[in-house]
């Protein structure tokens, strides 16, 4: 009945959604004329008043049903919305343990402090101040930030551990 097109489909449609099942829900009950209702709780009607009565029940059932899983699926969607900004914060997180983002200013790379502070080396001597810092960096149990790549060259040391390496290749130099 649903999807019958014809003229006479739609008019019962139009009959049942419009009336009938607007009735039921208002008032419990559909009057068929004046002489006879069709009463969701009556057994005493005729068999083609109940069928409807029970059809459109049915119906108003079903949209009920429909209701009820669209308004599950909006708080469904809702959390999954709040579990993808939890998901995004813990990635943003990890990202900040693993070193990808530096959030640690005390640690930089040679190759950075050599270039924030306007200082011109060679690779030997970039070799050789990583180096040191390694070996100061373990001496003093000082936490080193290995590069992503595995690169030694590119690891992340401490400042002051920069500045004693350079202090020390500068007095052994004299």
């Amino acid at each position: 009945m649903g999807s019958d097109d014809s003229k006479a489909g739609r008019n019962f449609q139009r009959w049942l959604y419009h009336e009938v099942v607007p009735s039921i829900f208002k008032k419990g009950e559909y009057h068929l004329d004046n002489n006879v209702t069709a009463s969701r709780t009556s057994d005493t009607r005729k068999k083609h008043s109940s069928a409807l009565v029970e059809m459109a029940e049915i119906i108003a059932q079903n949209s009920r049903i429909m209701a009820d899983a669209i308004a599950e699926q909006q708080v469904i969607k809702d959390e999954v919305t709040q579990v993808q900004i939890k998901v995004s914060d813990v990635e943003n997180r990890l990202l900040n343990i693993e070193g990808r983002n530096n959030t640690e200013p005390d640690f930089i790379s040679i190759s950075d402090w050599c270039h924030e502070n306007n200082h011109q080396v060679t690779q030997e001597e970039h070799d050789l101040i990583v180096t040191w810092c390694a070996n100061l960096s373990y001496k003093n149990q000082v936490k080193i930030i290995p590069c992503n790549s595995r690169n030694k060259s590119n690891s992340k040391f401490h400042c002051t551990v920069i500045s004693e390496a350079l202090s020390l290749i500068e007095r052994s130099k004299v």
